[in-house]
C-alpha cells in the first residue's frame, strides 16, 4: 500500500512540476533572441502606442504617494483637553459646516497644551483636508479648518531637498 502512495505521489509531483527545456516544433531553446528597445522617444504631441515608447524624465518618481509634515499650535487647545482628527473626504456646506467621512481620518491624535507635530502619508491624488479639534469640555464647540495641498507635478516628482516635504499648519 505504501508503494502505491509512493508512485501516485511521484507522478502528482512530476507532472505538476511540468517538463520544460523542450524544442517546440523546430525550434530550440538556443535560437531564443530578446529584441532590443530601438524605439525613438516621442515627440511632445505624439501618442504611444506601446509602453516601449514611453520615457519618463530621469527626475520623476514613481511615487504614488507622499509625506506631509504636521505643524499645529491651536490656540483653543492650549488650556483644555483637545482631540485632532484629518480626514481626507469631506464636502463643504454652503453655511460654512463640513460634511466629513470620519472613515478617512489618517490622523487622529491628542493634543498636548494645544499643540501636535507629526507627518502622515497622503497618495497623490489628495488635494485637500480638512482638521477637527474636538474639546473635551461638551461646551466647547468642535473647531475645523481646512487645509489645501498644492496639486503640482512635484507631487510626484523628486523635490531638490529629498528631506523637505509640504507641511500643513494650525496656528
Amino acid at each position: 500500500m505504501k508503494k502505491i502512495i509512493t508512485v501516485v505521489s511521484l507522478m502528482v509531483l512530476l507532472t505538476g512540476c511540468g517538463g520544460g527545456g523542450g524544442t517546440v516544433a523546430g525550434t530550440s531553446t538556443s535560437d531564443t533572441t530578446i529584441a532590443s528597445n530601438t524605439t525613438a522617444p516621442l515627440e511632445s504631441n505624439t501618442q504611444a502606442t506601446s509602453t516601449a515608447a514611453i520615457i519618463a524624465a530621469p527626475e520623476f518618481d514613481f511615487a504614488s504617494a507622499r509625506t506631509i509634515d504636521i505643524q499645529f499650535d491651536v490656540p483653543e487647545a492650549r488650556t483644555t483637553e483637545g482631540m485632532l482628527s484629518l480626514c481626507t473626504k469631506y464636502s463643504s456646506e454652503s453655511d460654512g459646516t463640513f460634511n466629513i467621512n470620519y472613515d478617512s481620518c489618517l490622523v487622529q491624535a491628542t493634543l498636548v497644551n494645544g499643540l501636535y507635530q507629526s507627518q502622515m502619508e497622503l497618495t497623490n491624488d489628495v488635494n485637500s483636508v480638512i482638521g477637527v479639534i474636538w474639546f473635551a469640555d461638551p461646551d466647547l464647540a468642535p473647531v475645523y479648518k481646512e487645509f489645501t495641498l498644492a496639486a503640482t507635478a512635484g507631487a510626484s516628482a523628486r523635490s531638490a531637498n529629498a528631506n523637505t516635504h509640504p507641511t500643513i499648519v494650525w496656528n
